[in-house]
């Protein structure tokens, strides 16, 4: 437990954070899927997803900072793919954006997600005073399904606003 607390302070910005006991009543809910990821005995990362067939979204996904580009987050999102499958896998990140701080970053995740089998939808999300931009696991993606589940969060005071994004 200690080591999910320290990656989701390290991973996630406080704006983007959820506490690790909002993670675990909506698991304990059924509202999402936390997976803790290990290899033998060591913890790699943790993933949240909320998954509604056809729809799962990958809320949450992190690695261990001293694991990084090794081949875990590629192979975790191999294992995520084979879990749902049948489903279009989907995810948020932050939006390209030459005046963030950050913005090195952002086109790194992004090219590792491209690099990892995932497709720009063409549309991103606002919340919480942040814009992300939506990738999905497969090339075609359908925004009425992938709302669906989304819906469900609106219920916990999540409310999401959809725009389109140029690919």
């Amino acid at each position: 437990m200690d080591k999910f607390i320290e990656l989701n302070t390290e991973a996630f910005p406080k704006q983007e954070r959820v506490p690790v006991k909002n993670f675990l009543k909506m698991a304990e809910e059924g509202l999402i899927d936390l997976i803790a990821v290990y290899d033998g005995e060591t913890f790699v990362g943790f993933c949240a997803v909320m998954a509604d067939a056809p729809t799962a979204y990958l809320c949450y996904f992190a690695v261990e900072k001293s694991l990084r580009c090794r081949g875990y987050g590629g192979r975790i999102l191999e294992l995520l793919r084979e879990k749902y499958a049948g489903c279009q896998v989907v995810l948020d990140l932050e939006l390209v954006d030459e005046s963030a701080l950050n913005n090195e970053q952002r086109i790194t995740r992004r090219n590792f997600y491209l690099r990892n089998g995932f497709y720009p939808t063409g549309y991103g999300m606002a919340y919480f005073g942040m814009e992300f931009e939506l990738l999905c696991g497969g090339p075609n993606f359908d925004m009425e399904d992938f709302m669906r589940v989304i819906d469900k969060l609106k219920a916990k005071n999540f409310r999401p606003r959809v725009f389109e994004v140029d690919i």
